[in-house]
């Protein structure tokens, strides 16, 4: 969790954004400089955000490119139908996590059913049917792209 610590340096307050992690039993920090006073809300945000970028670039940047690159290998490597196939069920359950969030009726199996099958559910609210139509048709033109 980022926060702001402030240090007397020549009786001057410092403040600065913070964030302590655990690497191998020993605690780290990662800190930047923010000035003698504290920004408005507006650049806070901005270097708030900034600095959660620079925290991913130090800590997990090397290992999600490794992963995305062994996952890039392993995909490349199956046949183009189980590629396919791989997609469209991530697509389903993507659309319906999606949806649920948002307040959707819609079973992971409904969502199959009208994604895959072109079957409507009875008994469910056509703005959930509609919805999941348009959000696994944005998921494929996604992909596709």
């Amino acid at each position: 969790m980022v926060k702001i610590i402030d240090r007397s340096i020549g009786g001057t307050p410092h403040y600065y954004l913070s964030n302590s992690y655990r690497e191998e039993k020993k605690v780290k920090r990662i800190e930047k400089h923010l000035g003698e006073s504290i920004p408005p809300s507006e650049k806070l945000n901005y270097l708030r955000e900034n600095f959660n970028y620079e925290i991913f670039e130090k800590r997990w940047r090397s290992d999600i490119e490794k992963i995305k690159g062994n996952y890039n290998e392993y995909f490349e490597s199956l046949l183009s139908s189980i590629q396919v196939k791989n997609l469209k069920i991530l697509g389903i359950r993507f659309t319906y996590n999606t949806n649920k969030i948002e307040g959707s009726s819609l079973t992971l199996r409904d969502v199959a059913l009208i994604n895959e099958d072109h079957i409507t559910p009875g008994n469910k609210p056509i703005n959930d049917i509609i919805e999941a139509k348009s959000h696994m048709s944005v998921f494929e033109e996604l992909v596709n792209y």
